[in-house]
């Protein structure tokens, strides 16, 4: 039965109300105290646990994180994709290493980045190089480390450049939600954080001041899962003028959005607009930037909004999509895609 079953998800609260009512009528028929007690707590365990199943079950159902049993086990066959038109460890760094600094936040506090530096960054020969930047977002309630790590970025990184499919780049990933439990979505919020602007403006300065990186925008790129992939977009078209020259939103969404976890973020409809993706893009359709939209048919909590962009974008050969044909929203759909989508941020040519 499949894990996104309703039958599955109807069985398994059932028997999570059905175990309970059992409960009471082996009690009234067992005389033996002892086993009354043993009965007892293995309902109580088996009926904790039905309920977890469900709810898990059905926020599953909700957002599409797992679409098998085989995805939610990291044993899924993504198929074919194709393209149309701070505690890291370092022994996961490839042939490349990995090096932290701080960058200070809106609230005058620190944040950790993390970068990976390609093989040769410090030899002598190259102490005068400039490297290419690929600034990495991850998504929301992620860490910088936790990102580097579930990405399996270094070994990704490493294997590319060493094979000669990408020229030697530098990669950051960069802390850029600065308020402690709450997801900014990147937004300059009014009377509030200027998130939006630390995205783009603090973040690129710092990323120059302490690495040896090209200065021409083009030779940027971006690359964000989920929230991060949101983000990447949004300041991709941001009205200011975009860090980046490219962005790759891997599994991120297109259009601006509220709930429990953002709390109110715009005033107004013109504010809610001016902070989509979408919207910005119908607005500018700067020619010189290029967005590669990432993800997977089965992903419910970004398929249809990364369709309805490309939809949107379909006459614009500066947009590209990737389509993935299985998998939910999770790590083990996009990351096996890794490498392409870090070859087309640093390979396609720039128009």
């Amino acid at each position: 039965m499949s894990i996104t079953s309703p039958s599955l998800l109807t069985l398994v609260v059932i028997g999570a109300v059905i175990v309970p009512l059992a409960l009471v009528l082996v009690r009234q028929r067992t005389k033996a105290t002892w086993q009354r007690a043993v009965g007892s707590w293995v309902a109580v365990v088996v009926a904790q646990v039905l309920a977890v199943a469900s709810l898990g079950l059905y926020v599953n159902r909700q957002y599409g994180f797992y679409s098998s049993w085989d995805d939610a086990l990291g044993k899924t066959d993504n198929g074919a994709a194709a393209i149309a038109a701070g505690g890291v460890d370092a022994s996961s760094a490839g042939s490349g290493r990995f090096e932290s600094f701080p960058i200070t936040t809106p609230g005058g506090g620190t944040a950790q980045s993390v970068a990976w530096l390609p093989p040769g960054y410090h030899d002598k020969t190259n102490a005068n190089k400039r490297y290419p930047v690929l600034v990495v977002l991850p998504g929301y309630a992620n860490t910088v480390g936790s990102t580097v790590e579930n990405l399996n970025f270094g070994q990704t990184a490493s294997a590319l450049v060493e094979k000669g499919t990408t020229a030697p780049f530098v990669a950051v990933f960069a802390p850029y939600q600065t308020v402690q439990g709450r997801d900014t979505e990147c937004t300059n919020i009014t009377h509030g954080p200027q998130e939006l602007t630390f995205l783009t403006r603090t973040v690129p300065n710092a990323i120059r001041s302490h690495l040896r990186v090209a200065k021409e925008s083009k030779q940027w790129s971006a690359l964000g899962w989920s929230t991060g992939g949101y983000c990447a977009a949004k300041a991709l078209y941001t009205r200011s003028g975009s860090p980046w020259g490219s962005a790759v939103s891997m599994g991120g969404y297109f259009e601006s959005m509220t709930d429990g976890t953002t709390g109110d973020l715009y005033r107004s409809k013109s504010e809610r607009d001016l902070n989509s993706p979408s919207y910005l893009y119908r607005l500018y359709q700067m020619p010189t930037t290029r967005m590669l939209l990432v993800a997977s048919r089965e992903d419910k909590a970004t398929w249809t909004t990364s369709k309805r962009m490309a939809d949107l974008a379909k006459a614009d050969p500066h947009v590209s999509a990737m389509w993935i044909a299985h998998g939910g929203h999770n790590y083990n759909t996009y990351v096996p895609h890794l490498g392409e989508m870090i070859q087309w941020a640093f390979t396609q040519p720039q128009t």
